[in-house]
């Protein structure tokens, strides 16, 4: 399945703001020589951990990315473990293109904020099949 897509994608940041009842969290990624692309979404106020909103909002951007009308990216489950003594972030992801499904994993070590490791590691679980990153 290698070689779905030849285009590669890198990431650029993680942003949320706090609204009244609910939080957004975009990704920008940017392929070389083009204009970024934005992936967002939003969870209730109260949820404090944005790693899943990072995460959604990555794979909303890789399909954009991919410049594919079929292709599909969704957050199935995350995960916080910490190993080794770092917080990891584990996600489930499943992957769809041209009639082919696949269940990928990604991890991503939090250091800057919940958001971005849940974005880097959706990048990490779908650069092996569509070589984004």
């Amino acid at each position: 399945m290698k070689g779905w897509l030849r285009r590669r994608v890198r990431f650029l940041k993680a942003t949320s703001e706090q609204g009244p009842d609910v939080r957004r969290v975009s990704v920008e990624l940017q392929r070389p020589n083009e204009s970024s692309i934005v992936g967002k979404a939003e969870q209730p106020s109260s949820d404090t951990d944005l790693s899943r909103a990072g995460a959604e909002a990555a794979a909303e951007a890789i399909v954009q990315a991919s410049g594919i009308r079929d292709a599909q990216v969704k957050v199935e489950d995350i995960e916080h473990v910490n190993l080794f003594g770092k917080d990891i972030v584990v996600v489930s992801v499943t992957a769809m293109y041209k009639g082919q499904t696949v269940s990928l994993f990604g991890v991503c070590q939090v250091q800057e904020d919940p958001a971005t490791a849940g974005a880097l590691a959706v990048l990490s679980a779908t650069n092996r099949v569509l070589e984004l990153s």
